[in-house]
């Protein structure tokens, strides 16, 4: 609970998190498309074969936002 941190430490975590927050991270200069484009082939073909594909729209929109930044995206995005 937070009432077990001081004043003190609650203030510390709050300006370590500050500067991250501020820069915002440049897209890669490289992108790696396969993890995006399979995920939308197999969304595809589950989806025309009525097959389960509730949890796609999730994972394609991690996929691209990661082709995009990497895999460190989540961190920044976490710490706003």
């Amino acid at each position: 609970m937070i009432g077990d941190y001081s004043t003190k430490t609650l203030r510390e975590e709050l300006a370590r998190r500050e500067p991250a927050a501020k820069k915002l991270p440049e897209p890669l200069s490289e992108h790696n498309i396969k993890p995006l484009k399979e995920l939308v082939i197999n969304y595809v073909k589950d989806r025309s074969g009525n097959n389960d594909f509730e949890d796609y729209e999730h994972y394609i929109y991690e996929a691209a936002v990661e082709l995009i930044y990497g895999k460190d995206i989540w961190k920044y995005l976490n710490s706003l």
